[in-house]
């Protein structure tokens, strides 16, 4: 991947992830989290303390084994000190299931509509099976945990005893001990892994997913590496107590939303790359590049190196397409100039101008005739590519009635007089 394509495809992300109005849904998605976290650490720790026969060592254990979470709460002064330990309880247990079941419904309801939101279109799942899918996902969270609690833990157990010492040697033994440092980790990006893969729809392809999710995770653990030098956690604590804690809790748990709805957008527009490519050249072409945004854009996208694959090339005076022809091809001019001209209009088209595009969104034939003035490099866009970017982009969608209407005027006899003021409002209608 060249350098020009990956800033155009972060750029275009950017500029998706804003305007979708994202980082709100990450706010919502980081409170709804926390909320849902207690009741199922509480459910987590309930069915883990059955399985062990109501011993708590072994979950402290874990708990206080790992950074991420011994950081974040006294686990050690806070939960051995509780009954739960000692004597779990039935009508918490049903409260803590009941909790569960409600408030991480809307957390990963929360998450749908950010996934909605970035897949607009194209992420259209029945209500039946949007409900029946968070329940699902809800269970295997709870059902994971436990599976992963348990399998750390029986390894840590196997390795502590003397016959570990037997069989494995003690440079093995470092080895294994520094990878379960790591588990944390892994577990983040294949959980990321299974949301990217299976709650868009159209589902990506893995590989995808997997890169988004690694970078989810990497992004993730560079701010926390970060975030630790620059915030004294133990000063922090120390004047606002508790209240501390939770409050470096939620700046952690905001960013990772950030992170994870940018590269859910990321993977969206890398999913539908030429459709995106495609709409960013076709709305710069009408933009004001006088503006500092839009000289940037212009020197960004000057030449999308995504499409170079619809790359034709034109000798000056050659006919591009003759009015009254039936194509539909769209052209994009990278360098050189083109002459569109007709009984009624001519004009001179410019490197970064597209032209004929009336004929495709409205299904007739040519209404001029495009000829080279200068060598040319234009990018001959198919109709299915632009129909498909009409659909998955609503800005392009809006640009599209706005060349209706131009050319539409264009085309009324100056003589007559005539006006259609209704026609951009019919035009929608039938679009």
């Amino acid at each position: 991947m060249k350098l020009s394509d990956t800033a155009q495809r972060f750029y275009i992300t950017a500029k998706s992830f804003f305007d979708n109005d994202l980082p709100s849904y990450a706010c919502s998605g980081a409170f709804n989290f926390l909320l849902s976290s207690v009741p199922l650490a509480l459910v987590v720790i309930s069915i883990c303390l059955r399985i062990w026969h109501n011993s708590g060592e072994e979950i402290l254990r874990f708990l206080n084994e790992y950074e991420l979470l011994s950081d974040s709460f006294d686990w050690t002064e806070s939960i051995n000190n509780s009954t739960i330990l000692t004597k779990p309880s039935g009508l918490l247990e049903i409260f803590a299931v009941f909790s569960v079941l409600w408030l991480s419904r809307k957390f990963f309801m929360s998450i749908q509509g950010a996934i909605k939101r970035i897949y607009r279109k194209k992420n259209q799942r029945k209500p039946i099976k949007q409900n029946l899918f968070i329940i699902a996902s809800e269970i295997i969270l709870v059902l994971s945990i436990i599976f992963v609690i348990l399998i750390i833990t029986a390894a840590r157990t196997f390795l502590d005893m003397e016959l570990s010492l037997k069989v494995i040697s003690p440079f093995v033994l470092e080895i294994l001990d520094k990878i379960f440092r790591f588990v944390p980790f892994a577990i983040l990006v294949v959980f990321l892994f299974f949301v990217y893969k299976l709650t868009p729809l159209p589902h990506p392809k893995t590989i995808l997913s997997v890169v988004c999710a690694l970078m989810c995770s990497l992004t993730f653990t560079a701010f926390g590496f970060v975030f630790s030098l620059i915030i004294d956690t133990e000063r922090y604590n120390l004047i606002y107590g508790l209240l501390g804690n939770l409050i470096l809790l939620l700046i952690e748990v905001y960013f990772f939303f950030i992170s994870f709805l940018f590269f859910a957008q990321f993977q969206y527009i890398s999913q539908f790359y030429d459709d995106f490519i495609f709409a960013q050249i076709y709305l710069l072409s009408k933009k004001d590049k006088t503006t500092s945004s839009g000289k940037f854009e212009a020197k960004l996208f000057k030449y999308p190196v995504r499409l170079a694959r619809y790359e034709t090339r034109f000798s000056a005076g050659e006919t591009i397409f003759s009015s009254g022809d039936k194509s539909y091809d769209v052209y994009y001019i990278c360098s050189g100039e083109v002459r569109i001209e007709n009984t009624k209009m001519e004009k001179v088209l410019k490197s970064g101008e597209i032209f004929g595009d009336f004929a495709f969104l409205t299904g007739t034939h040519r209404i001029y005739t495009a000829r080279t003035e200068k060598d040319c490099i234009l990018l001959k866009i198919p109709p299915e590519l632009f129909q498909e970017t009409i659909y998955v982009t609503g800005s392009v969608a809006r640009r599209t009635l706005q060349v209706i209407a131009e050319n539409i005027s264009e085309l009324i006899p100056e003589e007559t007089g005539e006006k259609t003021p209704h026609a951009e409002i019919e035009i929608e209608a039938n679009l």
